[in-house]
């Protein structure tokens, strides 16, 4: 594209006015003016000179071949969906002729059909619902997004690993967060297992999720016991809080009433990067409420806990503060 560059005049008419030493000869400007090919301001997209016909060419024809400036890649075009007429998805489907409605992928910008159909979860977060390509694509034309940070954006949980503890657990409690990663450490063989066993204890029903564009909703169901603990965890020998044998005994999970805007969670649930690590952090709160005090050091479960608990706002702040008070506790004063 040819246009003038304001920016650049503008620029070089200040620095002659400041070097009016540096001006050229009047002569040679309107030489300049007379051999200036563009005199519009509006951008203007050059001409590319025919290729001439050579032995080589495979093309019969006689003649100059002249390049089509929208001669490019219909199927990766991102501006065109590749299943609109004539285009077809590879399990039949086709958009509309008249008004099709389209949705963009969050990486990539390529747009494709919004499915009502069950190919919908493979297009958008069963979370936030945002949506991007890859899954979709790979599905109904073979391959997946054109980015590489739109690869494998969503896939279902149980796909996820984590290896760290998030920035944001514990409300951002860098303390709380290092009691975790040491009592991690001394255990299990990595911080994904508290994942994995996050994953168990939600379809065992001692975890019960729900998880929005806004929040996530934690409840409990079953109460932990030694027959309900999952295969990561029971390999761990992590512990958990002593129950009596009544409590422990397994008890049918109460079916939640889901949450005007949140969605149930479930390890096959497709879902984002960003709220798969937002469920990993209430993971990671359950499970650090779920370890035996006795488990941990002597300077961590001695500790009063504070009034505000986790949804104390000076935790993520002041060091002194999340130190002194446990902040995995209820909320105590309103």
């Amino acid at each position: 594209m040819v246009a003038r560059n304001h920016i650049v005049n503008n620029l070089v008419a200040a620095y002659l006015r400041l070097h009016p030493e540096k001006q050229r000869d009047p002569e040679d400007l309107r030489n300049l003016e007379i051999s200036n090919q563009y005199m519009s301001d509006q951008p203007v997209r050059p001409r590319r000179r025919p290729r001439e016909w050579s032995p080589d060419d495979e093309s019969d024809d006689d003649g100059e071949v002249v390049w089509d400036d929208d001669d490019v890649d219909e199927e990766l075009d991102p501006s065109r969906c590749s299943q609109c007429p004539p285009g077809r998805a590879s399990d039949g489907y086709q958009c509309a002729e008249q008004n099709p409605v389209h949705v963009f992928c969050m990486a990539c910008m390529s747009r494709m059909p919004d499915r009502t159909d069950r190919q919908r979860t493979l297009q958008h977060c069963s979370f936030c619902q945002q949506t991007y390509c890859d899954l979709y694509f790979n599905a109904t034309r073979g391959f997946g997004c054109s980015t590489p940070g739109g690869r494998r954006a969503l896939k279902s949980l149980q796909e996820y690993e984590f290896h760290a503890v998030p920035p944001t657990a514990f409300h951002d409690n860098v303390h709380e967060q290092q009691i975790l990663r040491e009592y991690v450490g001394e255990l299990l063989p990595s911080l994904n297992a508290v994942w994995l066993t996050g994953l168990d204890r939600i379809r065992a029903g001692l975890y019960m999720l729900q998880c929005s564009p806004h929040g996530v909703d934690a409840r409990r169901g079953n109460v932990a016991s030694e027959v309900d603990r999952g295969p990561s965890e029971q390999a761990s020998g992590s512990a958990v809080s002593p129950r009596s044998s009544a409590e422990s005994t397994p008890q049918p999970a109460a079916n939640p009433v889901t949450l005007f805007g949140f969605t149930p969670v479930a390890a096959d649930t497709i879902a984002c990067t960003t709220c798969a690590t937002r469920l990993f952090c209430e993971i990671c709160y359950l499970y650090r409420e779920d370890i035996d005090p006795e488990a941990l050091p002597t300077a961590v479960r001695s500790r009063p806990d504070c009034w505000y608990g986790r949804e104390c706002r000076t935790q993520s702040h002041n060091v002194m503060h999340a130190q002194r008070l446990n902040h995995v506790c209820p909320r105590t004063r309103f």
